[in-house]
Formats: structure tokens, C-alpha cells, sequence
């Protein structure tokens, strides 16, 4: 096989063990070693991965020996099966030997668990006459207030001796959900 300089090239082998030598323009050898045909390790992730949820990492490829770590614990192994489940949001590493020999493969994963962000501050103490307005983004998600509204604004006005409780859920375009909720009380 001839191969020029300054190209890249790819090699696939489905024949098992193979030496390669790689030789520079005037014969000498760069470098040379064994491959074997293990096949690359791989982690898949779920696509929905909201706060709250438990997540199963899954280490694929040809597998032996299998211990995970998270970038939180350091060399502390996590578990030792082809499955991980996890609760944090981190960047998790899965390490193996291949199946062909004492290669030792590894891959990582970044998981953020997500959730809109609504906050619509502390409670509320107002006199009796005046409105109360709330706003959270449309950005986050889509907004459903406690009677059902999908305003981005909601407003109350405040009776004589009455309490009020509003809340708000906002679900982002994965299905992950937040809520808040305040209370208003009208002053004597």
C-alpha cells in the first residue's frame, strides 16, 4: 500500500491482528505497532434528561472489566456494570479493556439535567385595592398559570381580607417542568 504524505488516510481491518510500520520519505521507520479489531467503546445517553429524572448511561462496544467515574468523584469507581445510573449532572467516564487482548478503551459523556428556570420571588403583602404582577419568559418554555392562562404576565388584585396563591409551571421543548408559586396576603 502506498501511501502519500500530507493526506489522511483510513485503514480498516476485519482480518483480526495486524502489524503496521510507517516509514518516512527515505525508508526509516517513525513508528510500528499491533492493532486488533476491537470495535470503539461508546456511552449512550438518553436525549430527555430532566431534574428530578434517573438517568441509565450505557457503555456499548466489546466489553471486559468495566468500571465508571465522574469528573465529582475523581478514581473513586462508580459502578462496574455496562449500565451507570445517575441522578447529577457531571461528566462521567467509562473505562474497559477490549475483548482482543489488554487494550484499555475509554469514552466520555457529558449529562446536564435540565430545567426552565421560573422564579416569581417571596411572598407577597399588599393593601387591599392594589395589583400584583408576575412575569416569567416564554423563553424557558411554554407557561401555564394556576387558572390555566399561558401569558407570560399574570396580574392580582388584591381584596380586603383575602389570601391569594399563585403558581406557575413552565415545560421546556424536552418535557422537563418547573414550578413556583407565592402567596399574596392583603394587609388589614
Amino acid at each position: 500500500l502506498d501511501i502519500s504524505t500530507g493526506k489522511p488516510y483510513i485503514i480498516e481491518n476485519t482480518k483480526g491482528l495486524f502489524h503496521l510500520s510507517v516509514l518516512d520519505e527515505n525508508g526509516g521507520s517513525l513508528s510500528y505497532g499491533y492493532f486488533s479489531s476491537y470495535s470503539a467503546l461508546r456511552i449512550s445517553i438518553p436525549s430527555k434528561v430532566c431534574v428530578g429524572d434517573v438517568v441509565t448511561l450505557t457503555a456499548e462496544g466489546d466489553l471486559n472489566n468495566v468500571k465508571w467515574y465522574s469528573d465529582k468523584t475523581g478514581d473513586k469507581i462508580l459502578g462496574t456494570g455496562n449500565t451507570l445510573q445517575v441522578t447529577e449532572s457531571g461528566a462521567y467516564r467509562v473505562v474497559s479493556t477490549s475483548q482482543f487482548g489488554d487494550c484499555t478503551l475509554s469514552a466520555n459523556a457529558d449529562v446536564v439535567f435540565q430545567q426552565p428556570k421560573v422564579d416569581l420571588g417571596p411572598d407577597v403583602s399588599i393593601c387591599p385595592g392594589e395589583t400584583v404582577k408576575f412575569e416569567v419568559s416564554p423563553d424557558e418554555g411554554s407557561i401555564k398559570w394556576h387558572n390555566n392562562s399561558t401569558s407570560p404576565f399574570f396580574s392580582q388584585l388584591v381584596e380586603a381580607n383575602k389570601s391569594y396563591k399563585t403558581s406557575v409551571t413552565i415545560t421546556n421543548s424536552l418535557g422537563c417542568s418547573n414550578s413556583d408559586d407565592v402567596e399574596i396576603v392583603a394587609l388589614p
